[in-house]
């Protein structure tokens, strides 16, 4: 399981909640939970969705690194 289904299945959403809570669509969040960073996002792009993703599921800030390389937030 990736770092994200598994912080998104502790905070109790779907995949579509998620999605709908962070602003982007269903796939975003299916691929980002199959594929993590590696998806194909560069720079900005993939700053902007972790981020909005880790503010979804109520993360800090400073938490998104951790969400970005896969690994498990403290």
């Amino acid at each position: 399981m990736s770092v994200l289904a598994e912080l998104r299945r502790r905070a109790g959403l779907t995949t579509e909640e998620l999605a709908r809570r962070a602003g982007v669509s269903y796939h975003v969040v299916a691929a980002h939970q199959r594929r993590g960073y590696r998806y194909g996002w560069r720079g900005d792009n993939l700053f902007r969705v972790a981020k909005v993703l880790a503010e979804a599921l109520g993360m800090e800030e400073g938490e998104v690194a951790r969400l970005l390389m896969g690994e498990k937030p403290a």
